[in-house]
């Protein structure tokens, strides 16, 4: 499938505002708004390519990429932010229904396939905890999950799986807030 489609849309929507705090280049901006657009008016419930029904915490996963990335540059309080917001709340409400479960017993198992993307979503909560006037609820939430889930990671040796992966990357979040998002604006250092 070469049209437009959530997964995408939610990373190349995130790598352009990560291009835009990086250079200042307003073509960065406005392809990720162009992006935030679109996520704002897909409907999880009804999307018909790979679907939310199919592909369980992939789907969340990978569009909050692009909310997690460039809310910050929504004007509060206009229509796009209010959209984004209404967006982020309903994914950030589907990952906590899902995470009432245990990881193995899930629709998606978290340790399986699809289901490991469950370790990038406390990353999301992480982020959006800071953002959202339920910030604590969403911390505790992201907190259980990240050791639910470390349970089956370090059960035995741990697999370099998509699982450790991404729950690695939630971790870095809740140890480093923002860390992954900031942008420097330095330039690299010359090679050797």
């Amino acid at each position: 499938f070469d049209g437009e489609w959530w997964c995408s849309s939610g990373i190349v929507g995130s790598l352009a505002f990560l291009l835009y705090d990086r250079t200042g280049d307003e073509r960065y901006l406005k392809a990720a708004l162009g992006a935030v657009d679109w996520l704002n008016n897909l409907d999880p419930e009804t999307d018909k390519q790979y679907p939310l029904s199919e592909m369980g915490p992939t789907y969340p996963m990978y569009v909050l990429e692009a909310y997690s990335a460039g809310v910050s540059h929504l004007k509060p309080g206009s229509d796009r932010h209010k959209a984004a917001l209404a967006r982020i709340s309903w994914y950030l409400d589907w990952a906590a229904k899902q995470q009432s479960a245990p990881p193995r017993e899930r629709q998606w198992p978290a340790d399986v396939r699809w289901g490991m993307k469950f370790g990038g979503l406390p990353f999301h909560q992480y982020v959006h905890s800071r953002t959202l006037p339920d910030g604590q609820k969403l911390t505790a939430a992201a907190d259980r999950e990240v050791a639910s889930l470390a349970g089956i990671v370090f059960a035995k040796q741990p697999e370099l799986t998509q699982l450790p992966m991404f729950l690695m990357m939630s971790y870095a979040e809740r140890l480093s807030p923002g860390t992954i998002y900031r942008s420097s604006n330095r330039k690299p250092a010359a090679a050797n």
